[in-house]
């Protein structure tokens, strides 16, 4: 329970935009990295999901708005106990051993469980959609384009600058 509403804010606000911003991103790339038998790139995706969801996690308490990877003075493990210390020294390590599958399996589904933990302190009672997918905020930014025609036609503003879509022109003249 956290007792100070700037606190709760700032946990459920910066920390849902980090999960989907950052954590999901570095979980699906680990998972592409072991897919392709890179698990030392795999352990330093799975070293961002980890240091994101300490962050995360930190926010209840007493951690910083936005965290910086190279800052010299911010340190993730600061809240973390021994135990979950350990864990995560395992996910990472089990990672980074290559040659063992079922260790390196074993490592990414703590990892993802180590992140479910993490969605469910934020609230989320299922894994939310990842934004790289068509569940996720790629059918908005689809939608968002097919409103070129329709806000030009009405002397209204673009909602997203021509340049971000594929061909800069709205779908109508393509």
């Amino acid at each position: 329970m956290i007792d100070d509403s700037r606190r709760w804010a700032a946990f459920h606000g910066v920390g849902t935009y980090q999960l989907l911003m950052e954590i999901h991103a570095a979980v699906e790339d680990t998972h592409g990295m072991i897919l392709q038998g890179q698990p030392r790139v795999a352990a330093y995706c799975a070293r961002d999901a980890v240091v994101c969801c300490l962050a995360v996690r930190s926010l209840a308490t007493r951690g910083e708005l936005w965290m910086e990877d190279q800052d010299p003075f911010y340190d993730p493990f600061s809240d973390c106990g021994e135990a979950e210390h350990a864990l995560l020294s395992q996910i990472v390590g089990g990672l980074t051993r290559a040659g063992d599958d079922a260790e390196v399996d074993l490592a990414y589904r703590g990892l993802v469980d180590f992140v479910g933990e993490t969605e469910r302190l934020l609230g989320f009672s299922a894994s939310p959609a990842s934004i790289r997918t068509p569940q996720g905020m790629f059918p908005a930014l689809r939608v968002a384009r097919d409103l070129f025609h329709v806000m030009e036609t009405a002397g209204l503003p673009q909602v997203l600058p021509k340049s971000w879509t594929a061909t800069g022109k709205p779908p109508a003249e393509e």
